[in-house]
């Protein structure tokens, strides 16, 4: 069973596994194959369609995930869930693990730190809040559910700019309604508001994003 339970190992021509004491050094003697795999990591492969009914690869790709972030969307511990009740007033859904998978590899970094805080993780940011609304990152998750509008920093102190990855959605979002009450404007308001600054690349910070 030596080298089953290692991500990464090595083993001569015949597949003996060869003990590696100091990796330091490299691959020990007598190694002709390394092997190795990734347990947080998600592999997706393409495949090209033959005329003749095969397939060949045509690319491969990976992305990791963490494995706390997946388990707390799958089986949550007792303060993860005190934590959901604390912060939010009622438990997160939970997932099936093919899917909290999906979700922990796949999202991008806006969804992935509010998914994160509302399944009571120690890191992450609420959906809505400005971290939220800055972080400007789009991916299918938060273009489906709506999120595709957010300020952006501009890299000048305390300016942003509007970006927009789906100017029809944002209304369903209920974190940009929840953003733009918090400015004391309704979705239209805010809308039109945004419209007035067209053409212009920074913008004056609203107040509350700071």
């Amino acid at each position: 069973m030596a080298g089953k339970f290692e991500t990464l190992w090595y083993e001569d021509r015949d597949g003996n596994y060869i003990p590696n004491p100091n990796e330091d050094l490299g691959a020990p003697k007598g190694a002709e194959v390394q092997v190795s795999r990734f347990p947080f990591q998600l592999t997706t492969n393409y495949l090209a369609l033959d005329e003749d009914g095969g397939s060949h690869s045509i690319a491969v790709a990976n992305s990791t995930y963490s494995p706390d972030f997946m388990l707390s969307m799958v089986r949550p511990t007792f303060f993860e869930r005190a934590k959901q009740l604390l912060w939010y007033a009622w438990p997160a859904r939970t997932y099936e693990p093919k899917m909290a998978v999906f979700l922990a590899a796949e999202t991008c970094e806006r969804c992935m730190n509010s998914l994160a805080h509302r399944h009571g993780l120690s890191w992450g940011y609420r959906e809505g809040s400005d971290a939220w609304h800055l972080s400007g990152t789009t991916c299918d998750r938060c273009e489906h559910l709506g999120m595709g509008k957010f300020w952006v920093r501009t890299g000048e102190e305390g300016n942003y700019r509007w970006s927009t990855t789906d100017e029809g959605k944002k209304a369903s979002s209920r974190g940009w309604e929840k953003y733009c009450k918090k400015q004391g404007m309704t979705v239209s308001e805010m809308e039109e508001s945004i419209r007035s600054c067209e053409g212009i690349e920074d913008v004056s910070s609203p107040e509350g994003l700071d």
